[in-house]
């Protein structure tokens, strides 16, 4: 499938950017880098949002997440990943944000 050169995020979605895996375990045992299987977070960076959902009076509200800011996203929910390994998401999958928007 051919990708397109630009994104268009349309309605409540969010486009994710995953923050490099950690190489130590809860317990704090160092993994080495070629170590195959990191410990895995559901830590990205957002890269771009759509405009949001449209509310049953009309208006438009934005998702609470803004380019730049990392999140903390569900683990166990349906997204669609590329290869490079963004993430597209809804943005009610989204269960916290900290960081500063660019």
């Amino acid at each position: 499938m051919n990708q397109p050169n630009t994104l268009r995020l349309c309605g409540n979605r969010v486009l994710l950017l995953p923050l490099p895996a950690d190489h130590k375990s809860p317990g704090g045992i160092l993994f080495p880098a070629r170590y195959s299987n990191p410990v895995v977070v559901n830590q990205y960076r957002v890269v771009d949002t759509g405009p949001g959902r449209r509310l049953r009076d009309g208006t438009m509200r934005a998702p609470e997440v803004s380019r730049g800011e990392y999140v903390l996203v569900e683990t166990g929910m349906e997204h669609i990943t590329f290869d490079n390994g963004v993430k597209l998401v809804e943005a009610e999958h989204i269960i916290a944000k900290w960081g500063e928007p660019e």
